[in-house]
């Protein structure tokens, strides 16, 4: 049995009005008809004194299952949820139907004006969701387009709708329901044949007090009560939000286990100069500030409380960190030399290349030149460039020229680490990508064939 028919259950059992049981508890007569009618529930030191008037104890006046059940009520029970949307159509339908034409008038006009000022807002909220992340994701290769269109775009415009529709509802519900709420006692039995609140009857020498049948009243309700079924939109829409917060905090782990790689690198470093003590901390501020947005996130997906004073000194720290540190790096930089790289750490590759009429040597990176060798029948090249770059020579074909491309993909990891190390002990820059050169060996006849086939390829292509 539920608390609204426990309690006039025992009220009527003590001879009670609904008016005394009110004056006794020091609360309106409305008050005590909505708990009776399940419209509103008191807090507990209202049910703590109820009891005492009553005679009864807690387990007498609550829902049955309330005490010593409590798991149970954390479960979520869909038939509540379901019974309670009901009673927010039921209690709708009665609002409605109690108005007069010219406020029915007003209340769908006000409703459609919020649909529409909500459907606007949301067209905007979509489109900037959308150039700001869909577009971006949409642009990443393989499978950025297929997960954008299908997983992102589709779940976006769920929680949009989602929160619309609770928006919408919950502004009916405090610009309406709040304020016309119909009470119903149908507790009353049908034999009573009620008069004045404060009439009495004596039947068999004992005195009863006869309550008057209670009509459909509208009253305002102060309390505005919340329907339990809006929790499953709330529900959905945070379990949306949570999912793209994840989303959102991958790259920042990836990024901070980066950052905390390098600030270990920057350490082997430090003997080299003090630029790379402020680069230190510089990159030590860089990860306070990802671990503080990786915090954040995960106190917010699972609930958990957040330390905002601790962080805010934190955040306030990487900041100080990453502005001194990175000014004071830049300064030492400026120090440094832009120079020629050694020859004493370059390489070279040679190959050959059979001369054909329709032969094209493109080269996009490089410094090419020309040396006019007769003796040769083919054409020879000779590529320098820095030990750990992987230079590479590949051809593509179509209908009418043979094209052969210089080109380099990447760089050897060791190399490249000692040829920075290098760069750091003497204090300068070296000029990688200049160094990169190509030397042609070819006659003269071949030499005039190629250019003549680079004039009409460009305009063949253009």
């Amino acid at each position: 049995m539920k608390f609204c028919d426990k309690l006039s259950k025992i009220r009527k059992d003590n001879n009670l009005s609904q008016e005394q049981l009110a004056d006794k508890m020091n609360v309106s007569r409305q008050a005590v008809s909505k708990w009776e009618s399940g419209a509103s529930y008191p807090d507990m030191d209202k049910i703590l004194t109820m009891c005492k008037i009553l005679n009864c104890n807690l387990e007498d006046l609550l829902d049955d299952g309330v005490i010593g059940n409590t798991k149970a009520n954390n479960k979520i029970n869909f038939n509540n949820y379901f019974n309670d949307f009901l009673n927010f159509i039921t209690k709708s339908y009665n609002m409605f139907w109690s108005m007069n034409f010219k406020e029915k008038i007003k209340c769908l006009f006000e409703l459609f004006v919020i649909f529409i000022i909500l459907l606007l807002a949301g067209t905007i909220i979509y489109s900037i969701i959308y150039e700001l992340i869909i577009y971006n994701i949409s642009n990443l290769p393989i499978i950025g387009y297929v997960v954008s269109e299908n997983v992102f775009n589709p779940l976006i415009l769920i929680a949009l709708i989602i929160l619309g529709i609770v928006i919408f509802l919950h502004l009916f519900k405090i610009r309406y329901l709040d304020y016309f709420i119909t009470i119903e006692d149908n507790n009353v039995l049908k034999k009573s044949k009620e008069k004045a609140l404060e009439d009495e009857k004596i039947i068999n020498n004992k005195k009863y007090i006869v309550e008057r049948p209670k009509e459909k009243i509208i009253i305002r309700d102060p309390k505005h009560s919340i329907f339990n079924f809006f929790n499953i939109f709330g529900k959905m829409i945070l379990y949306i939000i949570k999912f793209f917060v994840i989303l959102f905090i991958i790259p920042f782990i990836f990024f901070t286990i980066v950052l905390i790689g390098v600030d270990t690198v920057t350490l082997t470093f430090i003997q080299y100069g003090t630029m790379f003590i402020f680069a230190f901390f510089a990159i030590l501020g860089a990860i306070l500030i990802s671990f503080i947005i990786i915090y954040f996130s995960y106190n917010f997906i699972f609930n958990k409380e957040i330390k905002f004073r601790l962080m805010f000194i934190l955040f306030i720290t990487g900041l100080i960190l990453i502005g001194v540190g990175s000014g004071m790096t830049t300064i030492n930089f400026m120090d440094y030399d832009y120079k020629e790289i050694n020859k004493n750490r370059l390489e070279t590759m040679e190959n050959k290349i059979e001369m054909k009429d329709n032969i094209i040597i493109s080269d996009t990176h490089s410094n090419l030149e020309y040396i006019i060798d007769n003796s040769l029948d083919d054409i020879k090249l000779k590529i320098t460039y820095p030990k750990g770059f992987n230079c590479f020579i590949y051809k593509t074909d179509d209908s009418k020229y043979n094209v052969y491309h210089v080109d380099w993909n990447g760089f050897n990891m060791f190399d490249a680490y000692n040829n920075l190390r290098e760069d750091i002990k003497n204090h300068q820059i070296s000029k990688y990508l200049d160094s990169i050169k190509i030397k042609i060996y070819i006659s003269q006849k071949n030499y005039d064939i190629l250019m003549e086939n680079e004039k009409n390829y460009e305009k063949y292509n253009y």
